[in-house]
């Protein structure tokens, strides 16, 4: 919250630089509301939901639309993948910095199993991800490419990677691949890249319709059962591969993903568009000036109060020359009796008045601390401004 250059020039004066954030309040205020009303991902039935029928639940009373069919098969995919914890982590960095990631992916279901299952996980390190910058759409459905990255010990990567390139930092090319490896460890990243595949839509005479290189192999067996195509066309549409690469070598892959987008999904703070480009926004980017005011006239006002001599005593030197040593710790300790000698003036030892606490300051610093709030749009309650 300091200026690096200025916080660094006042460390070296000796003078405080304070920060007391008031940022984190309005983060928590925000995250715990979304931590008491997690989202859930929720199916709307169309028509074409209605025109395929319910599914039949020959084991009970009720039968099923296709829309409650996929929200309860979904909502057992969040369960198992304790989705709502890494909605809440995603929500968070959204909050704190413009954006968070989830993704997606298959797992097995147990050690001993060969069953896939859908995962749905949260992305810890924000920072790592690395998404096509010309995707337009806002949920990046149309990005190209992605990199999740990671790094790793050379040592680990030998004994994970035996063979494999981590890559050098003396050869022609060195400056491009700096990012990816130093003196200890090697940059991995996983790859998504999306590559459009022209593929064969066919319908079928029961009014279903798939690839036709899907639906090859069973034609024979529809047939049977008077199920023919009846249409076809040609589509232009996508598949996506995976990888796992250094700079300099394909660790596993390719691997093609199930769907055709990029299963890794943004959640976005505030957008704004300047030049053509998209800039993501927290909740409290707007209060940065704010905290950074707040922080110099707090530092301020604590260095002039610091710097202030405490209130003194002043009296003749002849009525305490027998109490000296006393005297002269009476700011330190709390002396229940501070004696003197009585001279023949009169006169005996008075206290000055304290130092007056800086008031501009301490005035600045409270209508930066108001600014904080007035920039972010949370007010106190007994304020009674809506937030």
């Amino acid at each position: 919250q300091w200026d690096d250059a200025a916080k660094r020039e006042r460390m070296q004066e000796g003078r405080p630089t304070l920060t007391l954030n008031k940022m984190g309040q309005y983060i928590y205020r925000v995250v715990g509301d979304q931590r008491q009303n997690v989202q859930t991902i929720k199916f709307l039935p169309t028509n074409g939901d209605k025109a395929n029928g319910r599914a039949l639940n020959t084991a009970g009373t009720k039968d099923y639309s296709l829309s409650e069919v996929y929200e309860a098969i979904t909502r057992n995919i969040e369960v198992q993948s304790n989705a709502p914890y890494h909605y809440k982590t995603a929500f968070q960095h959204a909050v704190e910095g413009g954006f968070g990631w989830l993704r997606v992916y298959t797992d097995y279901s147990t050690q001993d199993a060969f069953d896939l299952d859908l995962v749905i996980k949260s992305v810890r390190n924000r920072w790592s991800v690395l998404m096509d910058p010309y995707a337009k759409e806002p949920d990046y459905s149309d990005a190209n490419y992605c990199f999740i990255s990671e790094r790793m010990s050379k040592k680990e990567f030998e004994k994970r990677y035996p063979g494999k390139k981590v890559g050098e930092l003396n050869g022609p090319n060195q400056e491009q691949f700096l990012n990816w490896i130093d003196d200890k460890t090697v940059k991995i990243s996983e790859y998504f890249v999306r590559q459009p595949v022209k593929r064969t839509l066919v319908m079928m005479s029961n009014g279903e319709t798939y690839y036709k290189e899907d639906v090859e192999p069973v034609l024979d067996e529809l047939a049977k059962q008077n199920i023919t195509i009846v249409r076809e066309r040609k589509v232009q549409t996508y598949k996506v591969l995976w990888y796992k690469i250094t700079a300099w070598d394909v660790l596993e892959g390719p691997i093609e993903w199930c769907g055709s987008t990029i299963p890794v999904v943004p959640v976005l703070g505030k957008e704004i568009a300047i030049k053509g480009q998209r800039y993501f926004r927290g909740l409290i980017n707007d209060g940065k000036d704010a905290q950074r005011m707040l922080n110099y006239w707090q530092s301020a006002a604590t260095e002039r109060v610091a710097l202030a001599p405490k209130a003194p005593w002043v009296a003749p030197a002849q009525s305490i020359e027998n109490y000296m040593s006393i005297w002269q710790s009476a700011n330190i300790k709390n002396w229940s009796v501070l004696p003197y000698n009585s001279i023949p003036s009169g006169e005996r030892p008075q206290r000055m008045d304290p130092p007056p606490m800086p008031a501009a300051e301490i005035q600045l610093a409270a209508t930066a601390e108001q600014g904080i709030k007035s920039s972010i749009g949370l007010y106190d309650v007994m304020l009674g401004n809506n937030s």
